[in-house]
């Protein structure tokens, strides 16, 4: 059987300092990273996710799919949360573990012309700081491949879903079987990578994500086995498996009788080839018939006790008291919150 990972706490370091150091660059205050995006850059790449996330929801919607109350997770500026609040009326959290890229927020929202600021939450994935079946909707995109393993991250949601709720996965990366992985590019290609792209042999030799390994983020991609465990605790889900840019995809229905992710014949040379991108639909079952609410308040809890909060953020059990910043609730124990950020 294997063993689950879990994230170091080194990466959750990394993560939060090159956040930190991001969001510098990202208002054109300073440039730190020549290879990553500068202001205009990364707001041109927002609002091509923007489009994207338009087109996923218009989807999901069509799938009769309940976006109240939602939680998204990795949310970095609430962007994506942003635009479903504004085109559906929802409501729910936007959380992430960098504060730097939450607190970024308004800053995106007047560039990217968006009404809305959801509500934003620092805290950490494996400790969601919500009460057992809160949320119709949980969503990720790029979030999972920063963990060693998405199943205890996929458990937690299942948790905080409510029955019949949704995960929607999306942006997630399958492993490449032909790849030699001699070195790690950064985003934006220096002169001689532009140079082996060209040739076509880029995608075989090297990996992305630099800057992020350079500060001990992991930068992982995971092999369908790994996305079969992950999926194990929900009995029904709906699975994209597509190539790298080239070749055909394939839908996957999982039920109680289909566990297994297998790409048809025709699509599986090109994602061993290519590795590829998964993207994943998953409804909790019904098994837990009690009267839920669909508001969301009352629903933060202490990230240790999973004790409601008072109205000033204190738990009633262990009696901690949970900061906010700049309308941003920290909400993750005292040890990662004394490493993570001791000037709060």
């Amino acid at each position: 059987m294997t063993k689950t990972q879990v994230q170091k706490l080194k990466s959750k370091i990394g993560e939060v300092n090159y956040r930190s150091k991001l969001a510098s660059q990202y208002q054109d205050k300073e440039i730190l990273f020549e290879n990553e995006p500068n202001k205009n850059e990364i707001i041109q790449a927002l609002k091509e996710r923007i489009r994207s996330t338009k087109k996923d929801f218009a989807l999901l919607k069509k799938n009769h799919v309940e976006f109240s109350p939602y939680l998204e997770i990795g949310a970095e500026f609430g962007h994506r949360a942003a635009v479903v609040e504004e085109r559906y009326q929802t409501k729910g959290f936007a959380l992430d573990i960098s504060l730097e890229s939450l607190l970024l927020a308004p800053f995106f929202a007047k560039h990217l012309k968006l009404k809305k600021i959801p509500e934003r939450i620092c805290a950490d994935a494996y400790n969601l700081p919500f009460q057992d079946n809160s949320f119709s909707f949980v969503f990720c995109y790029q979030s999972l491949h920063h963990f060693p393993d998405p199943k205890p991250l996929i458990k937690e949601i299942y948790r905080v879903l409510k029955p019949q709720g949704h995960l929607f996965v999306n942006e997630e990366p399958i492993s490449q079987g032909l790849n030699l992985n001699l070195w790690r590019r950064p985003t934006k290609l220096r002169p001689w990578e532009k140079m082996l792209k060209y040739t076509l042999i880029l995608p075989f030799i090297s990996r992305i994500g630099k800057t992020e390994t350079d500060h001990g983020i992991l930068e992982e991609t995971f092999d369908l086995k790994t996305w079969e465990r992950s999926l194990e605790i929900f009995e029904n889900a709906t699975v994209w498996i597509n190539p790298f840019k080239y070749g055909p995809g394939t839908k996957i229905t999982k039920n109680s009788k289909t566990t297994r992710l297998k790409p048809s014949l025709i699509s599986l040379p090109f994602i061993f080839a290519l590795g590829g991108g998964i993207k994943i639909l998953a409804q909790k079952d019904n098994s837990h018939p009690d009267k839920i609410s669909n508001k969301v308040t009352g629903i933060l809890s202490c990230p240790t006790c999973i004790k409601t909060l008072s109205p000033n953020f204190i738990c009633p059990k262990c009696n901690t008291r949970y900061p906010v910043f700049k309308k941003i609730k920290l909400l993750m124990d005292k040890e990662l919150m004394e490493k993570l950020y001791p000037r709060l």
